[in-house]
């Protein structure tokens, strides 16, 4: 159950039907009362948009079996030859795909990009992946990367992620990234992505990407913070950005009344040589036990509709 004010999204709380005891009537009673946002859902920070949990950003997803035939195998992609092994992380079968140098010292190989993609390619890198079958219209995804070496040696882009027939994401090694958009005929830098702030980017991040309302991409993105100098632990860190493509002119596509983000069309990323692993998880979304009324309302009733658990407790009319 739900209940807002207004239209904006942070105006919709989650509530739930709870034994409460009235002091009044002197029993207990079932209310409904705000809770706080449940695990299966996952609200956009900046609209405050509630929508199903994508399992890119499920707490289980490197634990949970369940999550295994999501990750993108090595015989789902075509790579050049040789460049890439594949290895599964259980419990949750995370599949990583990490590069290597052709042993003869030759240069590694790269896919041929589409038309769209040409002359993008950030220099020292390759086209190592394309996913042999399209992502369908709209399908969230997210890419879990993992740096190779030392900061000092990194490259300033550890990987970059095309989607959609014209989209790009680039991300950096200082935490900062770059969104690409095509229209009218280029591919163009159009806004940056503040995705890795408090990261430790020697570690693994995974930056998921979830299509929503007629309009948006929110790039949603997780990694774990450097030790701390008391404890030596580190903590989760998060962050990311929401991307309007009707702001910055990039097409979203009308299909059967629908508006499409984002085309089906195969992903393929990109990698700096042998400095970097990556993973591929199609997201599912969660199930969820959420409904919601078609009244508006003022705040929560204090009882439910048509029920009075006292004598002293006033019943409230959806209005």
């Amino acid at each position: 159950l739900g209940y807002a004010v207004g239209r904006d999204g942070w105006n919709m709380r989650p509530a739930a039907m709870a034994a409460v005891y009235d002091d009044r009537a002197g029993v207990y009673a079932s209310r409904i009362v705000p809770t706080e946002d449940p695990p299966t859902v996952w609200r956009e920070p900046e609209t405050g948009a509630i929508l199903p949990r994508p399992s890119g950003l499920s707490a289980t997803l490197f634990s949970d079996p369940a999550q295994a035939s999501r990750w993108v195998a090595l015989n789902q992609l075509q790579t050049p030859s040789g460049l890439l092994e594949e290895t599964v992380h259980p419990p949750g079968g995370a599949r990583m795909m990490y590069a290597k140098l052709p042993s003869d010292g030759s240069p590694p190989g790269s896919l041929t990009p589409p038309a769209w993609l040409s002359g993008f390619l950030p220099s020292g890198f390759v086209w190592a992946a394309q996913t042999v079958q399209p992502l369908a219209a709209d399908e969230s995804f997210a890419l879990l990367v993992q740096p190779y070496g030392v900061a000092a040696d990194r490259p300033e882009w550890l990987a970059a992620v095309a989607f959609g027939g014209r989209h790009v994401l680039a991300f950096a090694s200082n935490g900062q990234g770059r969104y690409y958009g095509y229209a009218e005929g280029s591919l163009r830098p159009l806004t940056d992505v503040a995705y890795g702030a408090g990261m430790d980017l020697a570690q693994p991040f995974l930056a998921a990407v979830v299509p929503f309302g007629p309009r948006y991409l929110a790039v949603a993105a997780s990694g774990q913070t450097p030790p701390a100098k008391d404890t030596g632990l580190r903590e989760r860190a998060s962050g990311g950005a929401l991307i309007d493509l009707f702001e910055l002119g990039v097409p979203i596509d009308e299909i059967a009344g629908a508006m499409v983000k984002i085309p089906a069309a195969p992903v393929l990323v990109a990698i700096p040589a042998a400095a970097c692993g990556f993973g591929i998880h199609r997201c599912r979304f969660a199930e969820t036990q959420l409904a919601f009324a078609p009244e508006q309302l003022d705040g929560p009733r204090s009882v439910v509709s048509g029920e009075t658990p006292g004598p002293r407790v006033e019943t409230h009319r959806a209005r």
